[in-house]
């Protein structure tokens, strides 16, 4: 029997068909007029804002003025040109979209705030290039204790700092670019966040700092030629750092007083002066499967100083880790800063791996030779510069004038090629 034609117990009698399709439609009205409507969508350009078939609204600042007239799970859409303006985002469930980062450029009207700042929970934002609000304590993108927000495709430079989460948790920042600002991307006591996918690169300061933060996944990152690559400072229990390249840094992944995270999978290669380094009771971490890789300043046996530093009591596992080709137990020993340097804790790094793991990025092959390498092999050979196995092409165990000649020769090639 027809669950609405089952038979009441206090009126004893049965509903008929054509009544409980007007009970239905009667429901539908009722929950579309108590609130329950379809998500409007707004557009934005330079001076400023409408609807579908709804006056045009000027404003100078018309991204904000867009913000004030819509409502939850609504939607603006802005269209490619310049603006210059400070944007508060209160509204949760808000989709803000730009036309694209390369046509929509949205530039600080105060370097003492933050261009974008996000208060709400839900919000996705996508689409724009965020610029010019210089105080390191400013970003580009703010999210101010606000969760479940998606915050990709973005260009964020020449800001204090790209983008930065406060108090905020189970976000997802996915193929951003923050570059060229104080700091790419900055994280503070927030949780469950994922960031993926994004380049944070020439940056004054860090690539991507985490600080007083805990269960945040870091994972297919690039955090080159920055000061520090990727920073944890007092964040402990279960942050995850995988699969990021990390080289041309002065230092690759640095931690401090951060504990029980895993940090696994990653490229730390050619960073000046080291690959990786605990200090301050940096204990319990995982650091394996990494390929750390010509970290400092390549030395006359064929290690590098250094790859590795324990400047902490506390002894440290890096094992099954790949520390670049050719090496051993004693150049990668060579190439680890701990006890027996410096009275810190020892690293046991065995076993480990011969050749690059497969879940890290591939090392770089090593730089192809220029006519300065030919004049460093030239002073080498004359006694004025100190010796470097790198430029004994030839093999002899010496670098000499013909080491210098066939240098460049190759550094010639080169450039024909």
């Amino acid at each position: 029997m027809d669950v609405y034609q089952m038979t009441t117990k206090s009126e004893g009698m049965m509903m008929p068909g054509k009544l409980k399709w007007y009970a239905l439609l009667a429901l539908a009205l009722w929950l579309a007029f108590s609130g329950v409507a379809a998500a409007e969508q707004l557009y934005v350009n330079e001076s400023g804002w409408w609807r579908d078939g709804g006056a045009f609204n000027v404003s100078e600042t018309p991204i904000q003025a867009a913000v004030g007239a819509v409502g939850e799970w609504d939607a603006i859409f802005v269209h490619g040109g310049s603006y210059d303006e400070d944007v508060d985002v209160d509204k949760p469930r808000l989709t803000l979209e730009g036309e694209g980062a390369n046509v929509v450029t949205v530039t600080a009207a105060s370097t003492g705030d933050h261009v974008f700042e996000v208060t709400a929970d839900y919000v996705n934002m996508s689409g724009f290039t965020v610029t010019m609000t210089t105080s390191y304590q400013y970003a580009g993108i703010y999210l101010n204790s606000a969760d479940h927000c998606n915050i990709y495709e973005n260009t964020v430079s020449d800001n204090g700092c790209g983008i930065r989460l406060s108090s905020s948790s189970n976000n997802t920042l996915e193929n951003n670019n923050a570059s060229n600002n104080g700091c790419g991307i900055r994280l503070s006591s927030s949780s469950n966040n994922t960031f993926e996918s994004n380049a944070a690169n020439s940056n004054i300061g860090v690539g991507i700092i985490l600080e007083s933060s805990s269960n945040n996944t870091l994972a297919h990152n690039t955090a080159n030629s920055n000061t520090y690559g990727i920073v944890l400072y007092s964040s402990s229990c279960n942050n995850t750092v995988t699969d990021n390249m990390l080289s041309n840094n002065y230092g690759g992944i640095y931690l401090y007083s951060s504990c029980d995270n895993d940090v696994t999978c990653n490229l730390v290669q050619n960073n000046t002066n080291y690959g990786i380094y605990l200090t301050s009771g940096s204990t319990g971490n995982n650091i394996a499967c990494n390929n750390i890789v010509a970290n400092g300043e390549l030395q006359t046996d064929g290690s590098y100083h250094s790859q590795f530093n324990n400047f902490q009591s506390d002894d440290v596992d890096a094992i099954n880790n790949c520390w670049g080709a050719g090496m051993n137990n004693s150049t990668i020993d060579a190439s680890i800063y701990d006890g027996e340097e410096g009275g810190w804790g020892e690293v046991e790094f065995y076993p480990f791996e011969t050749e690059p793991v497969l879940c890290a990025p591939t090392p770089d092959e090593p730089p192809a030779f220029t006519t300065t390498d030919a004049a460093i092999a030239l002073q080498i050979a004359a006694g004025s510069r100190p010796p470097n196995s790198r430029y004994d092409v030839s093999g002899d165990g010496s670098v000499t004038s013909l080491d210098a000649l066939m240098i460049l020769q190759a550094a010639a090639d080169a450039i024909d090629l």
